[in-house]
């Protein structure tokens, strides 16, 4: 009896040290900790930035409400006319802060995971927010989806930088950074984590599905500080 406990517990170990190994090699418990420190980042910037649109546009809409077509109703067409013009002169001003003079959106995110975190800026990430919010409230004809998986994924990178993770973590923190963002903006959880994993990581894999999806508690975070409407503009 003791030679086949004994066996059987050889064969358990064989079977679950590598797991182990590699599980602690590739810091996954940092890994799942930063993930969380990373969703809340990037789920309250995102509702940050929903909630900088509303600031911008309450001057000349006089509401913060997202239902800007009916409350353009009420406003005279000079003002209709000139705002987007002056939003464009911000956004234009804003622009020549950043090396390659557009905004980044998922794109670059895509691009950072496949050839590296360090092309995401904070810099750049915090004022292409700024610029896409204003170009939101100012009536420009544009979506907040894509400035949110930017933001998002800046953070994730930024903080990846910081507790110095190796490429394949960092490529999950950045996963994680963007269904956050995702979740909170839209209200959609499941949605941001299956974004995150087929779009972002392009895979999925046991090691990068609990930092993607354990972002889902972040989406009430927005419920309350936000409109009912929760879809795409």
């Amino acid at each position: 009896m003791k030679q086949f406990a004994g066996r059987l517990f050889g064969f358990v170990s064989d079977l679950i040290r590598p797991n182990l190994l590699a599980f602690l090699g590739e810091r996954q418990i940092l890994v799942w900790a930063a993930s969380l420190v990373v969703g809340a980042l990037a789920a309250s910037a995102s509702v940050l930035f929903r909630l900088a649109i509303s600031v911008v546009q309450l001057p000349w809409l006089g509401t913060m409400s997202e239902r800007v077509a009916i409350a353009a109703q009420s406003v005279s067409w000079p003002v209709i006319l000139l705002t987007p013009a002056i939003g464009g002169l911000v956004v234009g001003g804003l622009l020549t802060f950043i090396p390659s003079r557009r905004a980044g959106g998922p794109a670059d995110v895509i691009e950072a995971q496949a050839f590296g975190r360090p092309r995401l800026d904070l810099f750049h990430g915090l004022t292409s927010a700024l610029a896409a919010a204003v170009t939101l409230g100012t009536g420009g004809s544009a979506g907040r989806e894509g400035p949110a998986i930017h933001l998002g994924g800046t953070l994730a990178a930024v903080a990846a930088r910081h507790f110095r993770l190796p490429e394949g973590a960092g490529r999950i923190l950045l996963g994680a950074g963007v269904a956050a963002a995702i979740a909170a903006s839209f209200n959609a959880p499941i949605a941001g984590a299956l974004f995150s994993l087929e779009v972002i990581l392009r895979r999925i894999s046991g090691a990068a599905l609990p930092p993607s999806s354990s972002r889902q508690p972040s989406a009430p975070l927005s419920a309350g500080s936000c409109s009912a409407s929760s879809r795409p503009s």
